[in-house]
């Protein structure tokens, strides 16, 4: 008999132990060091507490890196802590916590504890590889100069948005490690831009669709030429008028073509259909109205058929 009262009190400490064990990793984590974050979460899924841990850690390491930005003289080329800082904290995934390691998952009233653990060192690593990548991308466009062709030009566009990725992985990884950002890459390619010397004249029967090619090529610093043009945005407009359920209907056609010293380099079509009760010619400018606002919601080169240009 007290034997069995015995095995009953040692099972009943074992599990008592356990549960203190598991409160002391949930009510105290490790302190975060050099090496490592630690987070902890509490979901009704272990995904879902995974996800809340990984939250906690990313919340540290923004304010981490904006701290050290702070400290830092280094000029990051208007990329502010307090952006880096919310940068990270709304885009967890955006910075590939890969590199956690998962310590201890227990049973809760609330669903399931978790505590993980990322390693800082790790993490700037990825950081380093994916701002090497993109460097390898952008600076040998940036390093053949000035540009003087609209096919070159719509390259350096292209990667502007990867360069303020770069841009920003700089700051981050400065903040982490000893890394020493270099020069904006996203500024040397606005640069590169604003000199450009590209020429572009624009010719179409619609005049009011001449005007807005021409007004957004002016804001982004291209000139546009009235002739012996070395490139040519060029359109024509086609309308077909029908009449339905006593309504007039027009669908206007608008066909895009971008030549390049005389060869052609891109086309794109664009349709609009738009009825009126009123008369055909209402239908006609109806059509075309909205065919042009619908371009300038998707921007001129999209418009033109460089769906990959920014």
């Amino acid at each position: 008999m007290n034997s069995f009262y015995t095995r009953i009190i040692s099972i009943a400490l074992f599990a008592l132990c356990a549960s203190c064990s598991a409160q002391d990793w949930w009510n105290s984590p490790p302190v975060d060091s050099e090496q490592y974050f630690y987070g902890v979460g509490e979901g009704y899924t272990l995904s879902q507490a995974q996800d809340l841990a990984l939250n906690s850690i990313a919340g540290k390491l923004g304010t981490t890196i904006a701290s050290e930005m702070s400290r830092k003289t280094q000029d990051f080329s208007g990329i502010s802590s307090d952006n880096v800082a919310r940068t990270i904290r709304s885009h967890v995934n955006d910075i590939e916590l890969g590199y956690y390691t998962v310590l201890h998952i227990a049973d809760s009233e609330n669903g399931t504890r978790i505590l993980v653990r990322l390693d800082k060192q790790e993490l700037a690593n990825n950081w380093r590889q994916q701002l090497e990548k993109k460097k390898n991308k952008i600076i040998p466009l940036l390093k053949q100069g000035a540009v003087n062709k609209l096919s070159d030009y719509l390259e350096l566009k292209s990667v502007t948005h990867s360069a303020s990725e770069a841009d920003l992985l700089e700051a981050r990884l400065s903040g982490i490690s000893d890394h020493t950002p270099g020069p904006s890459l996203r500024d040397a390619l606005a640069g590169l831009m604003e000199q450009s010397q590209i020429r572009i004249g624009v010719k179409g029967e619609l005049s009011q669709v001449n005007e807005w090619v021409e007004q957004t090529l002016a804001q982004q610093g291209i000139n546009v030429c009235r002739s012996d043009c070395p490139t040519w945005i060029e359109h024509v407009a086609r309308t077909e008028r029908d009449v339905l359920f006593g309504q007039h209907v027009s669908t206007v056609t608008l066909k895009f073509s971008v030549k390049e010293n005389g060869r052609l380099i891109q086309s794109e079509n664009w349709s609009q259909k738009v009825s009126s009760v009123s008369s055909s010619r209402s239908a006609d400018r109806g059509a075309i109205a909205t065919a042009l606002s619908s371009m300038k919601e998707q921007g001129l080169w999209i418009t033109l058929g460089f769906e990959n240009t920014i």
